[in-house]
């Protein structure tokens, strides 16, 4: 090891790696509690639990950290699946005037943060500056990255990555003239999971925003039936399988890692390379080996055959004992229509994860129509009374007509629940519903 190489060894170990760090989560949009509620749990179970003095709070849509060591930082970003993104705090300064943000730029210890050959992404965000806009600053963020030898871009640029080159992401946030500098760990968002060998679906649901509807739904129905604990997956609309992978996920407590996307933090100065490993085989070890099945039901082929290949795939980076209590089948047919246990009967509780058309697919097939939602509803009632079973789901639904005409379908002996989130721009309903075993509730 070089000289230089030993000093920033010995910097990283007694400045940054004993050190105890801030962290932001970004949940997906409008599902904060559910994002909250995932954090609790994961640092609950964490191979290096919180210490003395860590401090959490949710402001302003985010989930902000204090008082967390490196490796726990790690931990998080490798566990997290209805979060969009973890990002750590590496520097924090007021800069009143221009002079002083190049001067803030210049003392920061980048060696500790970046190796030397990273290609850095930079996003500014500004709010009731007085001195900066966004492009400003950005320029000179990128003018003191360049000044230290790093190669930056824009925003959302993709540049292309020469040989030997590590992408990373750097977030300034300008709030009265208070620069704080955030490294993502994910670099990507945390959602891009790999677990998909094709996409077909023309408005794919956003792998953390189902795995945040999945939470709600399970919480609210165990909150009814605390022993709820699905063994059929039914998802209808299933598209490119976004609902019945993050179902799988969260029910055999998969770590989302396993697909073997890439994290930008494994390419930082800091990360330590022998506690992610030991995280690693921590959550292995957590890995629940219930039996599972998840039928899906699509009507189209081409997006059918997509489906069929993405199950392979899936399954491909499974434990193997795992993979053999997941049982997979996918069905063609029209929803309305769907008989999903006419191979074999019903095992026992179920969950359906039904995501309809909406927005510019709304009119496909005639979901502009009320009386389709009416008819959806009273599906998912026959399928409650085809076996003495708890039954729970959740579906979204783009409007109030067919928010009511789905209550209407459902009939008196379901029990519902309803939040309003956006998604794409659009106003959407996230409907929660449970038949209970025997037909109510204590």
């Amino acid at each position: 090891m070089s000289q230089e190489a030993s000093t920033i060894a010995k910097s990283l170990k007694r400045h940054v790696l004993a050190k105890l760090h801030r962290a932001v989560v970004s949940p997906a949009p409008g599902w904060l509690d559910a994002c909250e509620r995932e954090v609790h749990a994961a640092l609950a179970a964490a191979a290096h639990p919180p210490e003395a003095g860590f401090t959490l709070q949710s402001k302003d849509g985010v989930i902000e950290l204090a008082g967390m060591r490196v490796r726990q930082l790690v931990e998080l970003a490798y566990t997290l699946r209805t979060a969009r993104e973890v990002t750590w705090e590496i520097a924090r300064d007021r800069v009143g005037h221009p002079s002083d943000l190049q001067k803030f730029m210049s003392k920061v210890p980048w060696e500790w943060y970046l190796l030397p050959r990273s290609a850095v992404l930079v996003h500014v965000d500004s709010v009731n500056s007085r001195v900066y806009h966004e492009g400003m600053a950005r320029e000179m963020i990128v003018d003191g990255l360049a000044a230290r030898g790093y190669r930056s871009t824009f925003g959302t640029e993709e540049a292309t990555l020469a040989e030997g080159e590590q992408r990373q992401q750097l977030v300034a946030t300008l709030v009265d003239n208070h620069l704080t500098l955030g490294l993502r760990l994910g670099g990507e968002p945390l959602f891009k999971r790999a677990y998909k060998a094709r996409q077909n679906a023309r408005a794919p649901l956003p792998e953390h925003v189902a795995a945040s509807l999945i939470d709600w739904a399970l919480a609210w129905v165990v909150s009814l039936v605390p022993d709820y604990a699905p063994q059929d997956v039914l998802v209808p609309f299933a598209g490119s399988g976004t609902f019945g992978f993050e179902a799988a996920i969260r029910l055999a407590a998969l770590p989302p890692w396993l697909w073997g996307r890439p994290y930008a933090m494994e390419a930082t100065p800091p990360f330590p390379a022998d506690s992610a490993a030991f995280i690693r085989r921590h959550q292995l070890k957590a890995v629940r080996e219930n039996a599972l099945s998840i039928v899906f039901c699509e009507n189209d082929f081409e997006a059918l055959s997509s489906l069929r290949a993405n199950i392979a795939h899936f399954k491909e980076a499974l434990p193997g004992a795992v993979r053999d209590k997941i049982t997979w089948r996918c069905d063609r047919a029209d929803a309305l229509a769907w008989c999903p246990h006419s191979a074999a009967g019903p095992r026992g509780s179920a969950l359906i994860l039904a995501n309809p058309p909406y927005g510019a697919r709304l009119q496909s097939g005639g979901w502009a129509d009320p009386e389709k939602w009416r008819r959806l509803a009273q599906w998912v009632a026959t399928e409650a009374g085809t076996a003495p079973r708890d039954l729970a789901g959740v579906v979204l639904i783009p409007s109030e007509e067919a928010w009511r005409a789905f209550i209407s379908g459902l009939g008196a002996r379901a029990t519902f629940s309803t939040r309003h989130f956006t998604h794409g721009g659009l106003d959407m309903r996230a409907l929660g519903f449970l038949f209970a075993r025997d037909g109510a509730l204590s």
